[in-house]
């Protein structure tokens, strides 16, 4: 297996660019990637008081497992918050049908605004 600087590069300064499955690009400096292992989405929502909606997507496969790591959130957030779980992928299906962002993501989304905001 290869060492994670040959995978990543050694700079932080470094770019990295992707190819994105629906045919774009998407361009990361290294600093993105050394960071990762890092840090921890938990913990740096655990300190936040405000009102904390977590969308996440039933068939994801890159931050997974979901909804556990969803709710894992939520468990470590002390204000108030809930959970919501789509039929969807990482990108919430952005690159099949603008679908399920017209009709779920965006109308939930504008909902938890109106409440609590």
């Amino acid at each position: 297996m290869a060492p994670y600087s040959t995978l990543m590069g050694d700079g932080k300064d470094e770019t990295i660019t992707a190819n994105l499955f629906w045919g774009g690009q998407t361009t990361l400096k290294g600093g993105f990637f050394h960071e990762l292992p890092l840090m921890s989405a938990a913990g740096a929502i655990a300190p936040y008081p405000g009102p904390l909606r977590v969308i996440v997507g039933a068939k994801e496969t890159i931050v997974a497992p979901q909804p556990i790591a969803g709710n894992q959130l939520l468990q470590y957030h002390e204000g108030t918050g809930d959970l919501v779980v789509l039929e969807s992928d990482h990108d919430f299906g952005a690159g099949v049908s603008i679908d399920l962002v017209e009709k779920d993501l965006a109308p939930k989304t504008v909902e938890w605004f109106r409440i609590n905001l």
